[in-house]
């Protein structure tokens, strides 16, 4: 008797941890389906969770290639590290996310191509990076300079993030083939070209810490605001 009841016993314990792991089986791969659509469409994802229990992830490392981060701009890589998951598997749910850790790089192609769609005031604008910094070339108007041609100009500096958490450029020189610019005349330009990164409002929101320039690129880290809530259309 003692045998067919312990026989029974370790059937049940099988059967308790089987059902336990399919659980979380379920879980991570609504975690996988589901961590892709907090960023945007990318080019390809890898998704890696660990630590997966119930309706807990641990961690999970999303890396994405050649994410549409907004309308205007890709970012060519993306690592986005999360800790402390919740997720209401019945309810298709994220609850919490308990950190969120971003990286990215970013090319100078792909800055260029989202400076273009900028305020009619700055026109062909160009940004050259290097370890050192940023030049900045384009054309405009000048208030308070009557020319017969739109003159071109080059801002010279360094990139920063600001308090907001956005990617400035923070011009050190301002030339102007030919004329002598005003003081109002180049921050007006500096306005109009700052901030050269917001993610603040994308569809993963981003707060930037660190900004770290190279040969035709920029390495950027942040702390990432992973929106929560239902996402009843995943599947099963």
């Amino acid at each position: 008797m003692r045998r067919a009841f312990a026989g029974i016993a370790v059937v049940l314990l099988v059967a308790a941890l089987a059902a336990g792991c399919g659980s979380d089986g379920s879980t991570a791969r609504a975690m996988e389906r589901l961590l892709p659509r907090l960023m945007g469409p990318a080019q390809h994802y890898e998704t890696r969770l660990s630590g997966t229990s119930g309706s807990r992830v641990e961690s999970a490392r999303v890396l994405a290639t050649r994410l549409q981060a907004n309308e205007h701009l890709v970012l060519d890589r993306v690592r986005l590290e999360l800790a402390d998951l919740h997720f209401n598997r019945s309810r298709r749910e994220l609850l919490s996310v308990g950190q969120a850790d971003f990286s990215a790089v970013l090319l100078q192609e792909d800055l260029n191509a989202q400076l273009h769609e900028r305020s009619s005031l700055i026109r062909g604008l160009k940004l050259s990076i290097t370890p050192e910094g940023a030049r900045l070339r384009g054309s405009a108007d000048l208030p308070g300079v009557k020319l017969p041609v739109t003159p071109d100009f080059l801002l010279e500096g360094t990139l920063k993030i600001d308090g907001e958490g956005r990617l400035i450029l923070d011009a050190s020189k301002i030339r102007v083939v030919g004329v002598e610019v005003p003081e109002f005349a180049a921050k007006l330009l500096a306005s109009q070209v700052n901030p050269l990164v917001d993610l603040s409002s994308a569809r993963l929101p981003v707060y930037l810490r660190t900004v770290e320039p190279d040969h035709g690129e920029l390495r950027l880290t942040g702390r990432a605001r992973v929106r929560t809530g239902s996402y009843a259309d995943l599947d099963s």
